[in-house]
Parts: structure tokens; C-alpha cells; sequence
């Protein structure tokens, strides 16, 4: 899913996986778009059944699932480019 996650002069890694080609990819789309837009980056584990966020730095807060299926109680990042959401993504891996 991650591969390397290393970049060489703003470009990824031919061994990087599908989550740093996924940000850049739709980075790139997006502003060849030529529009506003705004991407929030949230990070979550799930594991025997129990939710994890991987963003959060409070380890006793829960995330729930409602009827309709949504998740709540998760931290979202701004993120306002690829190599940003890679960051996020080490931070929550570590």
C-alpha cells in the first residue's frame, strides 16, 4: 500500500505504492482543474473489529460507527499537496 514513500525532486519513487501515487495523482488533477479545492487526509486502522485513529494523540477517544453507517470521532488533516499527505502518512504510521 505504501512502498517508498521517498521523493526525488517532487516526484515519487517507481517503487512507491498506491497510497503516494494515489495523493499525487489526484494533486495533479486536480490543479489542472484550475479550481479551488480543499483535501482533508484522515487515517484510521481497523483491527479484530475495533477502530483506531492513527492521527489522533489521544488514545481514549473511541470513533463510533452510527445506524447510517458513518464513522465519527476522527482527526482530519488539511493537506495542500502530495508530499503533505505523505507526511501525514508517515506521522500516522509512526
Amino acid at each position: 500500500m505504501e512502498g517508498d514513500l521517498n521523493t526525488i525532486d517532487g516526484l515519487i519513487s517507481e517503487n512507491s505504492g498506491i497510497i503516494p501515487r494515489t495523493l499525487f495523482n489526484l494533486f495533479r488533477d486536480l490543479k489542472a482543474e484550475d479550481k479551488e479545492f480543499s483535501i482533508k487526509m484522515s487515517y484510521i486502522e481497523l483491527c479484530n473489529e475495533d477502530f483506531k485513529d492513527l492521527l489522533s494523540y489521544d488514545d481514549s477517544q473511541k470513533l463510533k460507527i452510527l445506524d447510517d453507517r458513518t464513522l465519527i470521532g476522527y482527526e482530519e488533516v488539511l493537506i495542500t499537496n502530495a508530499a503533505n499527505g505523505i507526511q501525514v502518512f508517515k506521522q500516522g504510521s509512526n
